[in-house]
């Protein structure tokens, strides 16, 4: 019984490793962006300030990502590090997702409004 006991810590043990790293790294929440048809100048401007801190989070978000892999001295365990190339690729879409549906936005609302 206290092998598996054992066994079982041991598991557990790794498994928080392995996991530790992502929790160091605070992925940033995406803006809402306001519909240029519809949207009014503050809300514009409030979207615009949201988006500019979204993404200096996300470059936070990169770098402590970047950090993790030359952090420790030595090469992240092959799982990890391929969890940690999947986050960062998908904060980078995020945030050219997030950049183009707010430059249409504007584009829109500079249209309706000259």
């Amino acid at each position: 019984m206290s092998k598996l006991f054992l066994n079982l810590t041991t598991v557990a043990a790794v498994g928080l490793l392995l996991a530790a790293p992502a929790v160091a790294c605070n992925y940033p929440v995406a803006p809402r962006v306001p519909n240029g048809e519809t949207a009014e100048d503050k809300q514009m401007l409030e979207a615009q300030s949201s988006v500019r801190a979204y993404l200096s989070a996300a470059e936070a978000y990169l770098a402590c990502l970047e950090n993790m892999q030359t952090e420790s001295g030595e090469p992240l365990p092959p799982r990890q590090a391929e969890i940690n190339v999947a986050r960062y690729n998908a904060m980078v879409e995020e945030m050219h997702r997030v950049s183009d549906e707010y430059n249409i936005a504007v584009r829109i609302f500079k249209a309706r409004n000259p």
